[in-house]
């Protein structure tokens, strides 16, 4: 497009509005298919969701009861991932260690 007159201005700025409102239509309709697609696939979605926690699960409980290999390296590295574990379960804090103290 060549810019030669402030008509022609004009027009470009109509050929954006409606390039603009294409885009918002295309856009909306890919936003609604895609919904009517996640629709249709949720209960797929829900079982895998729920079968992941359970292994997710599993590989903590087994690294629970195995935590003491963690002890020397925090972290143990495998052929489809890694698993780093922090063997800490609480945090002691010194007992005449106050609020107070951070105010200061």
């Amino acid at each position: 497009m060549i810019i030669g007159n402030w008509n022609s201005i004009d027009k470009a700025l109509e050929e954006i509005g409606m390039i603009d409102l294409g885009i918002g239509e295309i856009t909306s309709s890919l936003g609604r298919r895609l919904h009517e697609i996640i629709e249709e696939h949720s209960h797929e979605l829900t079982e895998l969701s729920e079968r992941r926690r359970g292994i997710e699960a599993a590989v903590k409980s087994f690294c629970l009861i195995n935590k003491g290999e963690f002890e020397t390296k925090r972290s143990k590295q495998f052929h489809h991932g890694r698993i780093s574990f922090r063997t800490a379960e609480r945090i002691e804090v010194p007992e005449d260690w106050s609020i107070r103290r951070l105010k200061l």
